[in-house]
């Protein structure tokens, strides 16, 4: 037997991936990172007006009236880790919901930027207990019920800005209001 290098038939390392062109393709744009809403049914009405208004500006929603088929919980972790960002819905019923506790600890341990929004149909109910840590001294979004349509408006146009700020946007084209 030959112990020559130049036998073709000897194993040989991979070569490390070179800069050969590839096949001109032509660029598509990459699709918007996804944004989670987690939310208690409680206020479903104004998380379902927030979901269509950032649609509308573009972004890609993750939101479980519309992704959940098959395990809850397996849905709702799916759900957090292919967002880049995660909008936790605060109101007494989502601190006191198990399923939401698990949203938002979730995205917590992965280390998911997070934004509050403060919404239902309490403005003195300040979080208490594993929500107030989860929040820490994040600034928050008032999106209460009492407030008029134009404020709760105003608001998600603010939580919208602020989604389009963080890093993984950066390629994403935010569509912002006319003047």
């Amino acid at each position: 037997s030959s112990s020559s290098s130049s036998s073709s038939s000897s194993p040989r390392p991979c070569p490390p991936p070179s800069p050969s062109p590839s096949p001109p393709s032509i660029p598509s744009p990459s699709p918007p990172p996804q944004v989670m809403i987690s939310y208690s049914w409680s206020v479903q009405k104004t998380v379902l007006k927030l979901n269509q208004f950032l649609k509308k500006k573009g972004f890609k929603i993750w939101i479980d009236v519309e992704q959940m088929r098959g395990s809850t919980l397996e849905k709702m972790a799916e759900g957090v880790t292919e967002s880049a960002v995660v909008l936790v819905c605060v109101t007494e019923s989502y601190q006191t919901s198990p399923n939401c506790r698990c949203e938002g600890e979730l995205a917590f341990v992965q280390h998911k930027p997070i934004i509050p929004l403060m919404m239902g149909a309490d403005p003195k109910f300040r979080p208490s207990s594993w929500l107030r840590a989860l929040m820490g001294s994040k600034l928050y979004y008032e999106c209460y019920d009492h407030l008029s349509s134009s404020e709760i408006e105003k608001n998600f146009e603010a939580v919208a800005y602020a989604l389009s700020q963080y890093p993984s946007f950066s390629s994403f084209t935010y569509s912002s209001p006319a003047p």
